[in-house]
């Protein structure tokens, strides 16, 4: 079996939900992020097929798909985590956004 993904922060999730279900996890996307400690991670609208529901007893309910993929991007070399924000230059990759505002 091919290893792909190696760790979890080499890792970007989609998140595939529609109605109700869409709209109340797409506001939480940084925080599923978090939580699931990978790289990337977006909630997008669209057809699932796993049945969820949501916290009693008013969370939505519906079908969702989780999709898990490679994080193409360059490993920051402060939080290890793969973002868009951490750019190559002169062969050295640069912490990513949220690092450099962190070290100031």
């Amino acid at each position: 079996k091919e290893k792909t993904i190696g760790h979890a922060l080499d890792a970007a999730v989609e998140v595939v939900a529609e109605g109700d279900l869409y709209e109340f996890l797409k506001p939480f996307a940084d925080a599923l992020r978090d939580a699931a400690i990978v790289s990337g991670l977006i909630v997008t609208r669209g057809p699932g097929h796993v049945a969820v529901s949501g916290p009693e007893p008013a969370g939505p309910a519906g079908l969702v798909d989780i999709r898990v993929s490679a994080a193409t991007w360059p490993k920051c070399p402060r939080c290890w985590r793969r973002q868009p924000s951490a750019r190559e230059v002169d062969g050295q990759v640069e912490p990513c956004d949220r690092c450099r505002t962190a070290i100031g």
